[in-house]
């Protein structure tokens, strides 16, 4: 949770979503939700709820969208970050996504409009890292940066 708004990351398993998200929250950074992030469409984007007993709803500010990546690809410690729009958004977010009835055609369709909503008004952000346990203090401090740049770009007037 930033001062904009929810971050949520989406990765595959294993990939180390909750120790990042626990690293940020000893930072300061408050955890929104554990397995799953839950959210509306809205006419700013999207609304989310907290499962942490947390009343009140927020926007989505962003979607990380974390993959490892090979040493060859990006040095430990280190970010390689890229907004992805239009199609890649979409595709980037929806293996993530959890549909609820898959084989209800109507709700199908539903549940794709509400991701294509989501691509369309909420910045998607693809992030690659090499994991590194001797560098996760290094690891969380470029996440920190990305997320205070990418909740202050956010915050800004429209």
């Amino acid at each position: 949770m930033t001062p904009a708004g929810v971050v949520a990351f989406c990765a595959r398993r294993g990939t180390g979503k909750s120790t990042l998200a626990a690293r940020l929250d000893g930072r300061g950074y408050s955890l929104w939700a554990d397995d799953a992030v839950a959210w509306v469409p809205s006419d700013d984007g999207a609304e989310t709820w907290s499962d942490r007993g947390v009343a009140a709803q927020r926007t989505l500010a962003t979607v990380f969208v974390v993959d490892r990546a090979d040493a060859q690809d990006v040095r430990s410690g280190e970010l390689d970050v890229r907004t992805v729009s239009g199609g890649s958004a979409l595709t980037s977010v929806l293996p993530h996504a959890h549909p609820h009835t898959p084989d209800d055609e109507t709700r199908r369709r539903e549940f794709v409009t509400r991701y294509l909503h989501l691509a369309a008004r909420v910045p998607i952000v693809r992030v690659r890292f090499r994991p590194d346990p001797e560098r996760i203090d290094a690891l969380c401090d470029a996440f920190e940066r990305l997320i205070d740049s990418i909740a202050a770009a956010v915050a800004l007037p429209r």
